[in-house]
């Protein structure tokens, strides 16, 4: 999953948000029942389902504990510079 500079400031601002954690509890607990489903589906489609839901939400995740460390990235490129300083 790939960010932006928008994205990852919209992520960075969030986090100080206590109804984000909430929302990031929420999909833990998801990605924790998609994993699940992965190990106890026998057939194929509702189990590419669960690997397809689960690393969506792995990927968010990441994209969001990312966020700040992305965000000074595109601060501190040249294209972005003018934008967000």
């Amino acid at each position: 999953m790939k960010t932006s500079p928008d994205l990852a400031q919209a992520l960075t601002n969030l986090r100080a948000s206590t109804d984000f954690k909430t929302v990031l509890d929420f999909i833990v607990s998801e990605r924790s029942i998609a994993r699940d489903e992965c190990e106890s589906h026998t057939a194929l489609m509702p189990l590419y389902k669960a690997q397809g839901r689960a690393a969506w939400l792995k990927d968010f995740l990441k994209m969001n504990e990312k966020a700040p460390e992305d965000l000074e990235k595109f601060k501190s490129n040249r294209q972005y510079k003018g934008e967000y300083t």
